[in-house]
């Protein structure tokens, strides 16, 4: 067993204070700490909203690695990619410990380590500090992944940072809109019902994520966006229909639900079927 299985173990059954001193005999023995151990605890104390301790591990990680303070973060590189939050992803990276004075890479923080912070300090409801982790992460030269934009869309959405939110989707489009996910698109969408703009919600989806196929376009020279939707299937996922169409009836928007439904009706008949299951007999 590696040493992250080790750890994970230990923790399961003795709970943290146990594992830390673990981690501490091993450091006394020369041994250099991962970064994925340092993204374990991150999690772990994330998730349970122990911002303190989740803290003083970050702050452990910047002083073990050589990225802080002597090199500018700007020159760590990372290119991980990912599609969701979990014990799997967060901690992704050399498990097996490194001794002190190998030319093995020391810990450093990766974009997992951005990731987590946001997580916990949304968790928490510390949206100033959200914000303040994706400043420093812009300035880090870190490759952004699925992974974080799916967590920072569902933690500016949570707490109502509109102007910030549409910002960093602006941003987003910008670049190679080809690497986003439907998991990203249904982020956004639900970050945007959850700040009760329901218009743009159904505007993304109609025109972003699933517009009409070309051959239904009365208009050859159509200024609508190449279909995201193209990468996620023939028809709109349930997962999908679900994050737009639920809010939607929960908040009686009565118009922009009767489009939606108009729209997948009339372009992906297909989705008859899964449009019943979720809207009911009315369907």
């Amino acid at each position: 067993m590696d040493l992250l299985g080790v750890v994970e173990s230990m923790y399961r059954q003795q709970g943290p204070e146990p594992t830390e001193a673990l981690i501490r005999r091993i450091e006394s023995n020369g041994v250099v700490i991962p970064t994925r151990i340092y993204n374990f605890f991150l999690y772990l104390y994330g998730k349970t909203c122990r911002i303190r301790d989740m803290e003083r591990w970050y702050h452990r990680l910047r002083r073990a690695s050589t990225g802080f303070p002597h090199q500018p973060i700007s020159k760590i590189k990372d290119g991980t990619e990912g599609t969701r939050l979990s014990s799997e992803n967060v901690t992704a990276g050399a498990s097996s410990p490194v001794k002190a004075g190998s030319q093995q890479t020391p810990p450093t923080p990766n974009i997992y380590t951005f990731t987590l912070l946001i997580d916990g300090y949304n968790r928490a409801g510390h949206i100033d500090k959200v914000i303040a982790v994706w400043r420093d992460f812009e300035k880090s030269g870190l490759a952004i992944n699925q992974v974080f934009i799916s967590v920072l869309l569902d933690a500016l959405g949570y707490h109502h940072q509109s102007q910030l939110l549409v910002q960093f989707w602006n941003t987003l489009q910008q670049g190679n809109v080809a690497k986003l996910t439907e998991n990203n698109f249904n982020s956004y969408l639900e970050a945007l019902c959850r700040m009760g703009n329901f218009e743009k919600a159904c505007q993304v989806f109609t025109e972003e994520m699933w517009p009409p196929p070309k051959t239904a376009r009365k208009d050859a020279k159509s200024t609508l966006p190449r279909p995201a939707g193209k990468r996620f299937g023939k028809n709109p996922s349930h997962k999908t229909l679900v994050t737009l169409l639920t809010p939607l009836q929960i908040h009686q928007q009565t118009t922009i639900l009767r489009q939606v439904l108009w729209h997948v009706r009339s372009y992906y008949p297909s989705s008859l079927e899964t449009l019943r299951d979720i809207m009911g007999k009315s369907e």
